[in-house]
């Protein structure tokens, strides 16, 4: 999916602020608020956008134990153990890894004996042979913003 160096400004800009005014972008990128509003509406309906989130505090939250799950289980049965990953509320994202695990999950809860439940929910989710279970102590860097420094490259022409 193309998109073009003041797009990835407009993008910039809604990753650090998603409630950012489509008059501040404009001021920030250059452009009028009009052709703001009209390439925000382009990249949602593009997909470029995906949606709008708060990021809250998990801390505020009591969510201070953050874990990553390794899973093995047959390859086949992905898609069953997934769907079951999908239901449980700590379960924050599930990546299906290359390597000799499956799957990785990254699961936040309030206290060491919700997360043995949530390792109980996986193994009851199908034919799971085996986790490995990484608690992280600290976090230095956690976001949801992609980096969007050289895309799009140098060469590519802007449009409005």
């Amino acid at each position: 999916m193309d998109i073009d160096s003041t797009d990835a400004k407009i993008l910039e800009a809604l990753q650090r602020d998603g409630r950012a005014s489509h008059s501040a972008i404009a001021e920030e990128v250059g452009l009028s608020q009009p052709s703001v509003h009209e390439r925000i509406k382009k990249l949602e309906q593009r997909g470029v956008i995906r949606g709008y989130t708060t990021i809250v505090d998990p801390e505020a939250l009591d969510l201070g134990v953050l874990a990553f799950i390794s899973a093995r289980f047959n390859r086949y049965e992905t898609e069953g153990v997934t769907s079951a990953l999908m239901e449980v509320p700590n379960v924050l994202e599930v990546h299906h890894v290359a390597g000799e695990d499956c799957l990785l999950i990254k699961v936040r809860c309030h206290a060491p004996a919700d997360l043995e439940h949530i390792l109980g929910r996986i193994w009851k989710s199908g034919p799971i042979s085996g986790t490995k279970t990484t608690i992280a102590v600290s976090s230095y860097k956690e976001t949801s913003a992609l980096p969007l420094e050289g895309c799009p490259p140098e060469a590519e022409v802007d449009s409005v």
